[in-house]
């Protein structure tokens, strides 16, 4: 809605700046109280952004191709886990002690630094909607602000392009998006932070940066199937199947790598995992984006801030699971057929890894353990 109110150049360059100020202060922070309440804002922030995103993308492609201009957007994902994992592992174990600051802190700073100059870019180079481009001509600018009020018109129930808040509200296909966002999220968790401790038990002999290097291969197959899956649902027009049989991809995967008698064939599975996963974004984002216009801001607003909730009831899912079935077996096969977060992996590192022999200056602050900080390592490191 403030997206709507402000515009999109104003909101998406003060969420950029914002966000990447936060996680700057947060390489500053001397105790546990700052963290969790930086850690607060930078959670805001972000479930800010990717709203106003898809948002966008409706003021600017027609909804026949807006599978494909998701995808360009939902690439960035994949691509930042594949390449994210070993540069962060270099920025932490080689920029640790320069000009006296810790690994870990030069990772936050140098990560915060691109989010607020490109906020500052926003405000310069991005345009609201056609209407507002001065690199379109004015025939160019008025056939496309036309093909896009017709195309919104024609996806509104009531030949309107407004309504009241609390429509988004009531509106079947917002609650319908937002479930199946749930899941997905809670899939997503359980290869985002299983797949590097599987990738580590191929070899004892792998090095840190092996493990990034072999981390990458199934987030770079992710990226090319999200782009051509997405390109096919726009060649075609048909966006349920798309979407439908990739979450059935990543669901065998994740069936396949839990039950799976080794950490190769498993490694395997956690490829066509992320194939799946990452194929499903482009028409789903393109089924959920053409809702009612009148509703689109609000609506979008909520599939993802409470589909972001399988982040958070995953874990406690899978605890029942295991509490109740006496075996952790059960609680990673469940979630990971319709969501994912494994927290038998997260309790493997608390109770089985130990301590990283180097030492990073961040064991604790305020007297409690920066259990980030130290998953983080262990996850990359092993």
């Amino acid at each position: 809605m403030m997206l709507e109110r402000i515009g999109a150049r104003r909101w998406i360059g003060i969420i950029l700046i914002g966000w990447g100020a936060v996680t700057l202060v947060t390489g500053f922070v001397n105790s546990a109280v700052e963290l969790s309440v930086l850690r607060f804002l930078l959670g805001t922030a972000e479930a800010a952004l990717f709203p106003g995103m898809t948002l966008i993308i409706t003021y600017w492609v027609l909804s026949r191709e807006r599978a494909a201009a998701v995808a360009l957007f939902m690439i960035a994902p994949p691509l930042a886990n594949s390449f994210g994992a070993p540069v962060s592992t270099l920025i932490i174990t080689q920029i640790h002690q320069v000009m006296g600051l810790d690994g870990w802190r030069w990772l936050f700073i140098l990560v915060g630094i691109p989010a607020v100059v490109l906020g500052f870019i926003t405000f310069w180079y991005l345009n609201d909607d056609p209407s507002k481009a001065k690199w379109l001509t004015t025939d160019e600018k008025k056939w496309l602000t036309t093909a896009l009020d017709e195309d919104r018109l024609a996806a509104s129930q009531h030949g309107e392009i407004t309504a009241p808040f609390k429509e988004a509200f009531k509106n079947k296909q917002v609650w319908l998006m937002t479930i199946m966002n749930v899941f997905y999220v809670m899939g997503l968790y359980g290869l985002t932070f299983w797949l590097p401790q599987m990738v580590r038990s191929l070899s004892s002999k792998n090095s840190t940066m092996m493990v990034g290097w072999l981390t990458a291969i199934p987030y770079l197959l992710g990226a090319i199937a999200l782009v051509l899956n997405a390109r096919s649902s726009d060649a075609t027009g048909e966006r349920i199947w798309h979407t439908a049989l990739s979450a059935i991809v990543g669901g065998i995967g994740l069936f396949g790598a839990a039950l799976a008698p080794n950490p190769v064939v498993s490694f395997l599975f956690l490829c066509v995992t992320a194939i799946g996963v990452y194929a499903w974004s482009g028409p789903y984002w393109a089924i959920t984006t053409n809702i009612d216009p009148r509703i689109a801001a609000v609506g979008l607003g909520i599939v993802n801030a409470l589909g972001n909730l399988g982040g958070f009831v995953s874990p406690y899912a899978v605890g029942w699971l295991n509490d109740t079935s006496g075996s952790s077996q059960m609680g990673d096969v469940v979630p990971r057929g319709g969501t994912g977060y494994r927290r038998g992996n997260c309790d493997y590192v608390t109770t089985h890894r130990s301590w990283p022999k180097i030492d990073f200056g961040c064991q604790t602050l305020g007297g409690k353990e920066l259990w980030f900080v130290k998953w983080l390592y262990q996850t990359w490191s092993g």
